[in-house]
């Protein structure tokens, strides 16, 4: 018997307050606890106050981490070592994806990744062996994703810019950003875009998913969302409609129907109601994608509802919607700046850490359980969780290898270690689970296969 809404709620809110009887949680966020699932038994509440229960078909999927790690795989195209990369990293990471039942995969391929003046202008590689092989690197995975009947999400923005090897970005990309005119930087953009729906034929390609994040990754003054900038709705929307006008003048077979072009924004938005406003007048765009990460309210703005917001603006454009990328911040309302946006003295490292935790398990369920519920009430075309590695392990916050957290009594086992150490000690875990046949799934894991194998 199909539930109703009412019963629906009662259900989930016994889940989150029997869920959070059974874990023990470190005095250090037993402050930020009760906040997290309350704001997600709050929004629950609204999307079932207005969703009758029906289904209609969604591509459920999650992020394809080891394609992300742009640092490790250019290293192995200019190596000659992406088959090994890929046979050690890529294919037990989708065997693990397809052990939780997902339709579809999404992964990042940021400017300049695939921009080949880069190379040759910029690094020397006149004989083309990096790109060359990140071209038939990125062909082979979405041919393999494609025989197992997996959809594939390209996101396409810029990568984050620091100075060498030390800030994590060993091409030294806030050089090359730097020396780029706004119109270069521009016509970069739209090339990679390019490159991508001519060389890889995704079957979704978000060319603009964060407005408000590409001034502080590439450093550029132009696209900072800041009140002394008041042309950056106006050069976000430059950018996105070249790289629109590029694909469309390239006659991409298929486009617009085997291949949806998608621009979009996170709930965040400094300038929300300008960048949507711009993004649902805007021709050429099939798809309005939604980032998720901050579930606080600040000042009366709650940032989960803006998903319904611009969810709701997207499809009386006649847009279709989608979400991938989502994943709810551990985060105090104190660590927000001023408004809500960014981050309020704590490292974004710090908060990320913050996931590989166990005791998180029944907010991380809450919260996918939310979103999935959205993502059936607003028919959406996809929904991609962004950290799937919690579908395979979970660290043990007081006794974590590689991390001797026992040996400092009285201190936060957080600041014993640092979060690339917890990432470490995650990752090691992570491809331990991946390692047997089937993967072992956590709690979590189970949890998001369940959700979705409910999908019509």
């Amino acid at each position: 018997m199909q539930k109703t809404p009412r019963n629906i709620l009662l259900t989930v809110i016994a889940f989150l307050v029997v869920s959070s009887a059974a874990v023990t949680v470190p005095a250090e966020f037993q402050d930020l606890y009760p906040v997290l699932q309350s704001e997600l038994s709050s929004y629950i509440g609204t999307v079932h106050s207005v969703w009758k229960g029906s289904k209609s078909p969604v591509l459920f999927g999650a992020e394809l981490i080891p394609a992300d790690d742009y640092d490790a795989i250019y290293n192995a195209a200019r190596n000659n070592q992406l088959n090994s990369y890929y046979d050690q990293f890529m294919t037990p990471y989708i065997n693990g994806l397809q052990t939780v039942g997902v339709k579809s995969v999404k992964f990042l391929i940021h400017f300049p990744l695939l921009y080949q003046p880069f190379y040759t202008n910029y690094l020397g590689d006149t004989n083309g062996t990096a790109y060359n092989n990140l071209i038939a690197f990125y062909q082979k995975l979405v041919n393999d994703l494609h025989g197992r009947g997996i959809a594939v999400i390209i996101q396409s923005q810029v990568q984050p810019a620091g100075n060498g090897p030390l800030t994590g970005d060993p091409l030294n990309l806030a050089a090359y950003y730097q020396s780029l005119s706004f119109s270069q930087h521009i016509q970069g953009r739209a090339q990679n875009a390019l490159t991508i729906a001519l060389q890889l034929k995704p079957d979704i390609l978000n060319v603009s998913p964060e407005p408000d994040t590409e001034g502080g990754k590439s450093g550029r003054a132009e696209l900072m969302p800041r009140p002394e900038n008041p042309n950056f709705a106006g050069n976000v929307q430059q950018i996105q409609s070249t790289i629109l006008r590029t694909l469309t003048a390239a006659n991409i077979p298929g486009l617009h129907t085997r291949m949806k072009l998608a621009v979009g924004m996170g709930t965040w938005e400094r300038d929300l109601p300008t960048i949507l406003r711009n993004e649902t007048s805007m021709a050429g765009v099939d798809v309005i994608d939604i980032h998720v990460h901050l579930i606080n309210t600040i000042r009366t703005k709650n940032f989960l509802t803006e998903i319904l917001t611009i969810a709701d603006a997207a499809h009386a454009a006649g847009k279709a919607t989608g979400m991938d990328e989502d994943w709810e911040f551990k985060q105090r309302d104190s660590e927000l700046s001023r408004g809500g946006y960014g981050r309020g003295g704590v490292p974004m490292s710090v908060i990320d850490a913050r996931d590989h935790w166990s005791f998180w398990a029944p907010v991380d369920q809450a919260f996918l359980e939310a979103m999935v519920d959205t993502a059936y009430y607003e028919k959406m075309l996809y929904f991609d969780a962004s950290e799937p590695n919690q579908f395979f392990a979970y660290l043990d916050y007081s006794n974590t290898p590689g991390c001797d957290t026992n040996s400092f009594r009285g201190a936060a086992p957080s600041l014993v270690c640092s979060p690339k150490q917890w990432n470490a000690a995650s990752y090691r875990a992570v491809y331990q689970s991946l390692g047997s046949s089937p993967a072992t799934l956590t709690s979590t894991g189970a949890f998001y296969r369940k959700l979705i194998q409910a999908n019509p």
